[in-house]
């Protein structure tokens, strides 16, 4: 399957070899990811939720773009651990000073969530949902 659109991107699914894209004009500037421990570990006594603004917030610093100028929030998480899980990527926003406007996503892909939310947010800028994601 290829698609195109402008600016350019391009997807493709290979039997045996997996899912690829590529997106002309989009480019990470900034990633942060939080680590793997053991259950109840270290880590034990932080949410995902709590990780994910330690982690937003370093890219954030990073890169040192102003908060407000993210469009869009998407945000991956192998899977819901408490309650407040549901509604991280908007917490996370909002403690790393997004305006409440900005719109939030969670996509939750198993082990390639973290992937599956970068293409996430390339879709959004190659289809000019967002300039920034």
């Amino acid at each position: 399957m290829t698609y195109d659109a402008e600016p350019r991107m391009w997807g493709y699914l290979k039997k045996g070899v997996g899912f690829g894209a590529r997106y002309e004009g989009v480019v990470v500037i900034a990633a942060k990811r939080t680590p793997f421990c053991r259950l109840c570990g270290p880590l034990g006594l932080l949410s995902a939720t709590d990780l994910g603004i330690i982690a937003s917030r370093a890219a954030i610093a990073q890169c040192g773009i102003n908060p407000a100028e993210i469009d869009h929030i998407v945000y991956g998480n192998a899977g819901a651990s408490s309650g407040d899980a549901f509604f991280m990527p908007r917490h996370i926003g909002l403690y790393c000073n997004l305006p409440i406007e900005t719109p939030a996503l969670m996509v939750q892909r198993i082990c390639s969530s973290g992937f599956e939310a970068i293409l996430n947010g390339a879709e959004h800028i190659a289809t000019g949902k967002a300039e920034v994601a």
